[in-house]
């Protein structure tokens, strides 16, 4: 999240941030399950000594599965943030190398969540879709999606509402055909003064 905090510019702040949740690690406790039940396994169902050569082998295989699925994980809950400023949208993601995803608030077109199963919506993290002109992107496994991405439609709203505002020229059909500029008529300030 840091990364993505310094490479805000001067007049922007965070309006909302997520990161994957924490219920990633869910395959991990059931491998661990599994796991443990093989093992437990072994350890009732053998004759011969647990000493030996053949469970050691056994042992270390089931802690290097464990190992590398739960680290991939670590990395993934650690490296990966999304974050929603007043202007822009950001994603960074990085293991190995880093990976960034940047758009204007104005160039998304729309927001999807996902909830894949019931136990994402009732552990609360699911897929987050958002297609902007060129691209649709995909995160998937985020902390209250639905959470961010109403902040991010209303942020989105406000920004779009607000380029609309400043375009103040509106055109008419003129007498002989052609576009001619339609002014405004002016508006009556009365200064308000208080009296005593």
């Amino acid at each position: 999240m840091n990364y993505l905090l310094s490479h805000l510019t001067a007049n922007e702040r965070p309006i909302a941030k997520t990161r994957k949740s924490a219920c990633i690690f869910l395959r991990e406790v059931l491998v661990l399950i599994i796991l443990g039940g093989v093992i437990a396994g072994f350890f009732f169902g053998m004759k011969w000594p647990l000493a030996s050569k053949e469970m050691y082998m056994v042992y270390g295989g089931c802690g290097l599965v464990f190992l590398v699925f739960l680290s991939l994980n670590i990395a993934s809950f650690i490296s990966t943030a999304l974050l929603v400023t007043t202007h822009k949208f950001m994603y960074k993601e990085d293991i190995v190398a880093i990976k960034v995803f940047d758009t204007q608030l104005q160039n998304i077109d729309a927001i999807e969540v996902d909830y894949k199963t019931i136990f994402h919506r009732m552990f609360n993290y699911g897929h987050i879709t958002i297609s902007t002109r060129n691209t649709k992107q995909t995160f998937k496994n985020m902390s209250h999606p639905d959470l961010f991405s109403a902040r991010l439609n209303k942020q989105s709203a406000k920004v779009s509402d607000s380029r609309t505002r400043r375009v103040n020229v509106t055109f008419g059909i003129g007498p002989n055909g052609g576009a001619k500029r339609v002014a405004r008529p002016p508006v009556n300030v009365k200064a308000v003064t208080k009296k005593n």
